[in-house]
């Protein structure tokens, strides 16, 4: 450890909860339990599906994809 900051990129998972009633999951015994949902998604998909939900067309230089599409399954 060097107690720098690490600003680099990495592979690890970074919670994303979204909240809204039009994307509320189906009935079922794990309706709450966000474990057993896999990722769906990188950090860099965050800024456009904010950008969507906010009706902003996404900049061409943003490299991620809205999440709102598998959000809704």
């Amino acid at each position: 450890q060097t107690n720098q900051i690490d600003k680099e990129h990495s592979i690890n998972p970074v919670p994303f909860i979204l909240v809204h009633p039009d994307l509320k999951r189906k009935r079922g015994a794990h309706k709450y339990d966000l474990s057993v949902y896999s990722s769906a998604g990188m950090l860099a998909d965050v800024a456009p599906t904010v950008l969507e939900i906010m009706d902003i067309r996404k900049p061409m230089e943003m490299v991620g994809t809205s999440l709102l599409t598998q959000l809704r399954q």
